[in-house]
Order: structure tokens, then sequence, then C-alpha cells
């Protein structure tokens, strides 16, 4: 299974609101650059524990982990209402 840092330029992810989003980086961490396809086709930052699957090359859609510092982070993100 995939982790949120395996996650390449280019790739297309589902976020936990049900919208889609291209990955725009290479980065690893907490936060990633997305254009995000939802109400409005928007670029910006997204927080890597929002992505629940990605694309794959034939199509399907691959669950993918989070790494334990992002589930930190998720967890103080709920308990504040974020």
């Amino acid at each position: 299974m995939k982790t949120t840092d395996d996650i390449k330029k280019g790739e297309v992810v589902l976020l936990a609101n049900g919208w889609q989003a291209r990955i725009e980086d290479n980065r690893k961490g907490q936060v990633r650059l997305a254009t995000v396809f939802g109400t409005y086709t928007e670029m910006g930052s997204i927080y890597a524990s929002d992505i629940r699957e990605v694309q794959t090359a034939s199509g399907k859609w691959e669950k993918v982990s989070i790494t334990s510092k992002q589930k930190t982070l998720a967890d103080n993100r709920k308990m504040w209402g974020f």
C-alpha cells in the first residue's frame, strides 16, 4: 500500500470530501500542492492526511495510508474542529 509520501507529481487523488485533485509537487510531509477539482478548479495546498486514494495507471483507485506524523496532525485538527 502506498503512503501519501509516495504520491508523485501528476497523479490524481481522491480527497476525504469526495473531490479529486492532481498533485503538483513531489514533496513529502504534511502539506502538498494540488489542483483541486471541486465546485471550482483551484490550485493550492492540501493536507496530506486528507488524501484517501490514488488513481493507478490502469484507472483503478488504490487506498493510501498516512505516516505517523500526518496522523498526529490529523488528530490535532479534529480536536480543534478543522
